[in-house]
């Protein structure tokens, strides 16, 4: 019968098709906060993958660099008139302008034949002679070198303590590679201040506060400069060469990527955001699934009905706290995820989540489902009156009495 619930005490088809519809949606939400937490390590660890990234990039630029004004034939033309040239700083680099073109006029010139000077011609010469032509002359071309400005700009991009210090953070791979890296620069560097004597200020910027674990102090822009030579660039453009073999660095990003299992999520690997963004949006419709089928419980004339999921878990004050904290759940692990992520959509997403999480708990509050959650129910023992939440009887509808 699909009346209000009989003598027997047997709940109806509605309430048994209600309840059954609140604990599948009810157990795919925990699930998909569940989910959500899992994904916290990820947006945890993805600004450290964003300075790997950084890293790989500084790297691969400066050796490209290095290899592009090795064989560039202005820097070959100058290597070869000066011997010194490996020697020259980056900062001399930088002001560097080669002389491509050198065209020097013939000291003798061909012998003409005079021409019969004209009268107006012959009163402007001296004595009838014709002036020489000059001799001695020479025309210069002089460029700068494309690749020096490509030197530097790769030299700063690793010279970021913060960039560095997350990129050791990555794996002890990296931290190991990049302290050998950063001890054969400082190996240079010094070198050059102790014997030219290459920069009259420190070295390396100082620092305030504490140093973490990870820290990694740089050199100021006059020392990155005036302290490394071409040839100390070329050097530490080969040294500790990051060897990029994993598919996963191959791809259109860097960084761990999710599995989704199957049966939750499309299959395939999912980057962290938009794996974020599907599980919050489903989260929100499933939510919204579970507040439809609540307030059908709720219409019930006895409800909570027992041998439903309200009827179960209204036995006790605590079990009434399991199930407020599992409809929070889902709002809790939203928040938490938008936390790590610092992305404004997921934040759009917690407020949609959350208004349909505040629906389900006003329409069970209005039938005063969690009054036995009240501090002085707590405190005395004894059960609100308006929460009639027990198999040994039920509430008459309307206003009837018993």
């Amino acid at each position: 019968m699909n009346g209000p619930m009989g003598d027997s005490g047997e709940p109806t088809r509605v309430d048994v098709a209600a309840s059954a519809a609140c604990v599948r949606s009810g157990a795919f939400a925990l699930l998909l906060s569940i989910g959500n937490l899992l994904l916290v390590p990820y947006w945890r660890e993805q600004p450290m993958y964003t300075a790997l990234a950084a890293y790989l990039t500084g790297r691969v630029n400066l050796a490209s660099a290095v290899e592009s004004l090795d064989d560039d034939p202005i820097w070959q033309k100058y290597k070869t008139s000066h011997e010194t040239a490996d020697s020259t700083t980056i900062q001399q680099l930088l002001g560097l302008q080669v002389n491509i073109a050198a065209a020097e006029s013939s000291k003798t010139t061909p012998q003409l034949k005079p021409a019969a000077p004209s009268k107006n011609h012959a009163k402007a010469s001296v004595g009838g002679l014709v002036p020489a032509s000059p001799t001695g002359m020479s025309v210069a071309i002089t460029i700068a070198l494309p690749e020096a400005p490509r030197i530097a700009e790769s030299l700063n991009s690793l010279n970021d303590s913060e960039v560095l210090a997350r990129t050791r953070q990555v794996s002890n791979f990296f931290n190991f590679s990049l302290i050998r890296w950063l001890n054969k620069r400082g190996a240079f560097a010094y070198q050059n201040a102790l014997t030219s004597n290459c920069t009259k200020k420190e070295l390396e910027l100082p620092h305030k506060g504490g140093k973490p674990a990870e820290f990694v102090p740089v050199f100021t822009q006059e020392a990155l400069l005036n302290c490394l030579t071409v040839h100390d660039v070329r050097e530490l453009a080969r040294f500790e060469y990051p060897t990029i073999s994993n598919p996963m660095e191959l791809g259109g990003h860097i960084g761990p990527v999710i599995e989704v299992a199957p049966g939750s999520l499309p299959r395939g690997s999912l980057r962290p955001y938009v794996a974020t963004l599907a599980v919050q949006v489903l989260l929100f419709f499933v939510v919204v699934y579970f507040g439809a089928f609540a307030r059908e419980a709720v219409a019930s004339a006895v409800f909570p009905v027992p041998g439903t999921i309200f009827g179960a878990f209204s036995r006790s004050p605590w079990t009434l706290l399991v199930l407020l904290l599992a409809i929070l759940a889902p709002l809790c692990t939203s928040i938490v995820v938008a936390v790590a992520a610092r992305k404004w959509t997921l934040w759009a997403s917690v407020l949609f989540i959350g208004w349909a999480i505040l629906s389900v708990c006003f329409v069970l509050t209005r039938r005063s489902y969690f009054g036995a959650l009240n501090p002085m129910f707590l405190i005395r023992g004894k059960r609100p009156a308006k929460n009639a939440a027990s198999g040994r009887g039920h509430r008459l509808p309307g206003n009837c009495k018993k």
